[in-house]
C-alpha cells in the first residue's frame, strides 16, 4: 500500500504487511499529484496523471507516472495521449481500468 500527502513537502510512505509498519521513501521529484486526483492499479503496479513542476501552466504540463510495488520507486514520466493545457486552470482527469488489461 502506498500513501502520500504534502505537509510543506511531499511524504511517500510505503506499508509493510509483514511487520505492519509504515516505512518512508526517499524520493526525489519534479512532479506533483494534485490532491484531486485518484490513482488506478493496474498489474502490480499503481498508476497517476501528474503536473511536471518546471513546465509553465500555458505549456503541456500533465503525464502519466507509474509507481512499481515492487522496486518501491516511480517510473518516468509518459506523454498523455491528448494535449493537457491548462490555462492555468485546475485540471480533473478520471483513469480506470478496463478488464484488467487496459487503460480508459
Amino acid at each position: 500500500m502506498l500513501k502520500f500527502f504534502y505537509c510543506q513537502q511531499a511524504v511517500f510512505e510505503i506499508h509493510d504487511f509483514s511487520s505492519y509498519s509504515w516505512r518512508v521513501l526517499s524520493i526525489t521529484r519534479d512532479w506533483s499529484i494534485p490532491h484531486h486526483q485518484l490513482g488506478v492499479f493496474l498489474k502490480g503496479n499503481a498508476y497517476f496523471v501528474v503536473k511536471d513542476v518546471r513546465i509553465r501552466y500555458s505549456e503541456v504540463a500533465w503525464f502519466l507516472i507509474c509507481f512499481d510495488f515492487t522496486r518501491e520507486r516511480f517510473g518516468q514520466l509518459l506523454p498523455l495521449s491528448f494535449h493537457s493545457y491548462t490555462y492555468g486552470y485546475p485540471v480533473t482527469m478520471t483513469m480506470s481500468c478496463v478488464r484488467e488489461e487496459h487503460f480508459a
